[in-house]
């Protein structure tokens, strides 16, 4: 918190397994953050929707990357769809709690400016929210789908 609080010009944070830190540090970090545009936490267990909502409310993101972290869920991804900036990328691979829900409210939310969208080894995404994604994301210009079987 006291670094958060020193270096309050942060526009991104890039911590992909950095296993020591907490979903609570990612939600004072939002708080006090106003400038964070992009967001990198990739393999860290502990994050979760909590973490996204705090993201969402407070900062302007536009780049999430999230990957491979096991507790976010399809109200998380909501909760970062809800965000009144504009998301360009988004990658929520290995997160295997999501669903066609979360790709649905991504793409109906951010279509006219969402460029990458990642869900690789998301068992439960299946094709209709990928028709819908693509359907309505006309600049998504990045669709990585790997080995989502459902």
């Amino acid at each position: 918190v006291e670094l958060a609080e020193r270096c309050q010009r942060v526009q991104e944070l890039s911590v992909p397994s950095c296993y020591s830190l907490s979903d609570e540090a990612v939600i004072n970090a939002a708080g006090l953050w106003a400038d964070l545009k992009r967001i990198d936490v990739s393999g860290i267990l502990f994050i979760s929707d909590a973490a996204l909502k705090a993201l969402a409310s407070f900062c302007p993101i536009e780049e999430v990357r999230v990957c491979g972290c096991r507790a976010v869920t399809d109200q998380g991804v909501a909760e970062l769809s809800a965000c009144k900036s504009r998301l360009r990328r988004v990658d929520v691979s290995c997160c295997d709690r999501l669903s066609d829900h979360a790709i649905r409210s991504l793409a109906k939310r951010h279509a006219p400016s969402l460029e990458a969208l990642q869900a690789a080894n998301c068992p439960l995404v299946g094709d209709d929210s990928v028709v819908e994604a693509v359907t309505l994301c006309e600049r998504l210009a990045l669709l990585n789908l790997n080995n989502c079987p459902a």
